[in-house]
């Protein structure tokens, strides 16, 4: 959903100059390398408009290098290769910020959020963070809040602001967002920790079960969408458990035979495992873990032995197992009595631990191979 947010957005704003438009072709088509697109905004540097600045943020988030993955509310470290852009895009945004409108500065925020920014730690950041903050208000306020879900998506993907007024704006168009974008501003939001008051969680949990609804219907006559499944999996489940939402018995049944519907194999990369899932797409283990962590903690939900085979299945491989992960693997083994190895039960308490690290390739944590080559260092 994310590429495909990218993608939609990468030429949204038209205008500007002849020259701003010939900026904006050669990096929509020509920068297919982050070389490339360091060499165009630096050859162009003095005649960046707001059109360009958002593009190339969101061009940044499309060339990103692949990374494993997290679990939520996780956020890995900006990788090197991109720093020098990060700062050039940074402060080109401090300096037209003013200008942008509210897709412009959604696309800013969502190449920061990809590219793992951390403004705190960026110099100017933090004045940057706060004119981020009070554009943002401005336009919500003007605008009458986000009636694009897309927009709300890029913002919330990038925003870690609890207390935000926007965050009321956001809740006043969400009857007009499309599933995606519901769903994707339940997990940010979720993973920020942001607290709703009933209503609101009222209003929240009767979207998301509008959305599986439609999906379950389109499911029933034969016209399932790979990825819409995969996105109420990976996005609606543990989004709507971090926002302690409780969905209906029935909701939690078509969830369950979405994850049931899956072959019980797991696929090894060199850094993650996957489970196959539908024609053409693949579940990261860290995925399907969040998806069955977050079902059990709905209190309408009771696990199925095909359930608990499944959760058996993630113990295969634990690859890429995190600390949270290893964590709610362990809740889920001893809520559900899920049989497993000692070896398997020695690993997940020695990741779950706090700090244990990332389970490597090798068999041992990240943790623990960094504490190996510190003590080979001193040796």
């Amino acid at each position: 959903y994310r590429d495909k947010l990218a993608e939609g957005f990468e030429a949204r704003g038209s205008g500007g100059s002849i020259l701003s438009r010939a900026i904006n072709k050669e990096l929509l088509h020509q920068c297919d390398a982050l070389d490339e697109l360091s060499a165009t905004l630096s050859s162009n540097s003095s005649h960046l408009d707001t059109i360009n600045i958002s593009t190339a943020w969101v061009k940044l988030a499309k060339l990103q290098p692949p990374i494993a993955s997290v679990p939520l509310g996780t956020r890995t470290p900006m990788p090197p290769e991109v720093a020098p852009l990060v700062r050039l895009l940074m402060g080109k945004t401090l300096a037209t910020i003013h200008d942008m409108t509210l897709r412009q500065l959604a696309n800013c925020l969502y190449g920061m959020g990809r590219a793992s920014v951390k403004l705190e730690a960026e110099p100017n950041g933090q004045h940057l963070a706060a004119q981020v903050e009070q554009r943002l208000l401005e336009l919500a306020e003007k605008e009458k809040g986000l009636a694009d879900g897309r927009d709300a998506a890029q913002l919330w993907y990038s925003l870690r602001i609890r207390d935000l007024p926007v965050l009321k704006l956001s809740l006043q168009d969400i009857d007009d967002w499309d599933a995606s974008a519901v769903g994707q501003v339940c997990l940010y939001w979720g993973n920020i920790g942001i607290q709703l008051a009933a209503a609101e969680k009222e209003l929240f949990t009767q979207r998301v079960v509008d959305s599986l609804t439609g999906l379950a219907e389109t499911t029933i006559e034969g016209r399932s969408d790979d990825e819409a499944c995969l996105h109420a999996l990976t996005v609606w489940v543990p989004g709507a458990y971090r926002l302690r939402l409780q969905l209906p018995a029935e909701s939690l049944k078509f969830l369950h035979e979405l994850l049931l519907a899956m072959p019980p194999s797991i696929l090894s990369s060199q850094h993650q495992s996957f489970a196959e899932y539908g024609a053409r797409r693949r579940l990261s283990v860290v995925e399907l873990t969040n998806s069955l962590v977050a079902l059990s903690h709905m209190s309408a939900y009771v696990p199925t032995s095909d359930a608990i085979a499944l959760t058996a299945v993630c113990l295969r491989d634990l690859r890429g197992c995190t600390q949270a992960n290893a964590a709610g693997l362990l809740r889920l083994m001893w809520q559900w009595r899920v049989p497993c190895t000692e070896a398997q039960l020695a690993t997940l308490k020695r990741v779950a631990e706090p700090n244990g690290g990332v389970l490597a390739p090798g068999g041992g944590s990240t943790r623990q191979q960094q504490q190996g080559q510190l003590g080979t260092h001193r040796r």
